[in-house]
């Protein structure tokens, strides 16, 4: 299994909101309700120089697996490429993160 591509993000885009959903390498949706602290994605550059944190927070209780979270206007993907990526989860006795994933960042034409 390869990892998960999120496509559909172009360079400089913000205030979309964007989701992924959780699952385990059997492809099952995994239960992060319990989870009641903060949620973030963390996004890495095609040339590991720049990381860009985005708050995230469940679609709707987390027990369907699924986050949310845009870009700000002045944190939006800033170049194209395969970007990294990880959702971080936490409550009161444990940081979880998901497994990495990547994104697919487009250009922007004008």
């Amino acid at each position: 299994m390869g990892v998960p591509l999120l496509k559909g993000i172009v360079v400089g885009t913000w205030g979309i909101i964007n989701s992924v959903t959780l699952k385990d390498f059997d492809g099952v949706v995994q239960d992060v309700s319990g989870y009641t602290g903060t949620k973030t994605a963390v996004f890495v550059s095609p040339d590991s120089k720049k990381t860009i944190t985005c708050t995230a927070s469940f679609f709707t209780t987390g027990s369907d697996g699924i986050l949310t979270w845009s870009f700000s206007s002045g944190s939006p993907l800033d170049r194209s490429g395969i970007w990294e990526a990880e959702m971080e989860l936490t409550c009161s006795s444990a940081l979880a993160k998901s497994y990495p994933f990547e994104v697919d960042c487009q250009k922007e034409l004008r």
